[in-house]
């Protein structure tokens, strides 16, 4: 489920720097904002719920976490060998920034369920990957 909404419209773009942010869009505004699950993130509760209570099902969790990481610093880094984005750019640590904010603005529109939370994050993701560009 979630990566039907995620991923919604992303195949079709080219553009690498596009798809991160159509990616981040769909996460904050379709799957968190969408409500897709009463309770707000899944995947975020679930973390959190299972960390020290059952290791196996948190270091799931984590490994997926770490695995739409690892997706974003491939299409970062893309952009980056296409000449999109500057040479000087950390691919890692620019996809981890990303979904830390992510979960972040998840945390805090759970507490108040304010959507504007959601847009303020995803128009800053946005200013970041547009002041890494060339």
């Amino acid at each position: 489920m979630w990566q039907g909404i995620v991923f919604e419209g992303v195949r079709e773009i080219s553009n690498p720097v596009e798809r991160v942010k159509r990616a981040l869009e769909n996460d904050l505004r379709n799957y968190i904002g969408g409500e897709v699950f009463q309770g707000d993130c899944f995947f975020f509760n679930m973390l959190v719920e299972h960390s020290g209570q059952s290791e196996p099902m948190a270091r799931r969790i984590l490994d997926g976490y770490r695995i739409f990481s690892n997706l974003l610093a491939s299409w970062i880094e893309e952009a980056r060998e296409l000449g999109i984005l500057r040479a000087d750019v950390d691919s890692r640590e620019v996809a981890d920034l990303i979904l830390t904010a992510i979960n972040g603005a998840a945390v805090l529109y759970a507490a108040s369920q304010e959507k504007m939370i959601l847009e303020k994050m995803i128009n800053q993701l946005r200013l970041h990957l547009d002041c890494l560009k060339c």
